[in-house]
């Protein structure tokens, strides 16, 4: 039966030592591909290009070459654990940079505790690196979701459901309604509604109550912009999580241009109507 794959590296590490590890990860039942470095280059290009699921060195060493590996896994201690090997002599030398990020030691006198400390790292960096991709997913979403938030062409509103508090807008909303970004830190919204004409917030909140059901709801209505100017929008409501926080999301659009057209054209027919009648009298 297979055991589990590895991928590890040696700093420093003398042979005799190595083959003594080496047995013990495979009575372990892990399936070890390894590499020996001397040289801090070949250890940052490894890192940077693919790094290994672990770090062996061997702690009884000049403190420079320690120093020198330390100093290159930093950046990626999260990812690849650094586990030191050491003589009993300098086990409480060694524990004390458990405080700076090293995993664990191990004393060479005592490899049977090595695979017990590999599997507990592994387990860890397996989770800091599904919560990486998580949070690196997390990102690209609201990256997208930014993207085209800001570029429609369509007015973006978004309210808490409960507080019924804005707590997002894009541009063209603002440009629909001729805001600035300090309009909107105090915006009571249900006063660019025409209400003497009806469109009051007991009105609207029949359509949240629609949109809470779980289907978007279009209707037209009758707002006010900044400048005290009617128009009409069509709008688009509906529910939606934010954060698994119910949001109400709104969007919006000018088509005073096309009322006033239609109403243009109404107008006209009625006049031709009107003429057509007379003339065959």
């Amino acid at each position: 039966m297979a055991g589990l794959k590895l991928s590890v590296c040696f700093w420093h590490l003398d042979p005799l030592v190595t083959d003594d590890v080496l047995a013990a990860l495979k009575e372990g039942k892990f399936d070890v591909q390894h590499c020996h470095y001397k040289e801090r280059e070949q250890v940052r290009l490894r890192l940077i290009e693919d790094p290994p699921d672990l770090l062996l060195s061997d702690f009884d060493l000049p403190d420079s070459l320690r120093a020198m590996i330390e100093e290159e896994l930093g950046p990626y201690l999260s990812e690849v654990p650094l586990i030191y090997l050491v003589g009993e002599k300098n086990a409480r030398k060694a524990a004390q940079t458990l405080e700076s990020g090293v995993w664990d030691f191990v004393q060479k006198e005592q490899l049977f505790k090595l695979v017990p400390s590999v599997y507990s790292a592994l387990k860890y960096t397996n989770v800091i690196k599904q919560r990486q991709k998580a949070e690196h997913a997390l990102m690209e979403s609201r990256d997208r979701y930014l993207s085209i938030f800001k570029s429609v062409h369509d007015g973006i509103l978004l309210i808490d459901f409960e507080s019924k508090k804005i707590t997002d807008y894009n541009p063209t909303f603002l440009e629909i309604f001729g805001f600035d970004e300090e309009d909107m830190k105090s915006m009571d919204i249900g006063l660019y509604s025409v209400s003497d004409e009806g469109y009051t917030l007991e009105f609207a909140r029949k359509y949240v109550k629609k949109a809470s059901a779980g289907k978007p709801v279009s209707f037209e209505w009758r707002n006010i912009k900044k400048s005290g100017e009617k128009f009409w929008t069509l709008n688009s409501m509906s529910v939606v999580q934010i954060d698994k926080v119910p949001h109400i999301l709104l969007v919006t659009r000018n088509i005073d241009e096309q009322k006033k057209l239609t109403r243009s054209l109404l107008e006209s027919r009625s006049t031709s109507g009107l003429w057509q009648r007379t003339l065959l009298m």
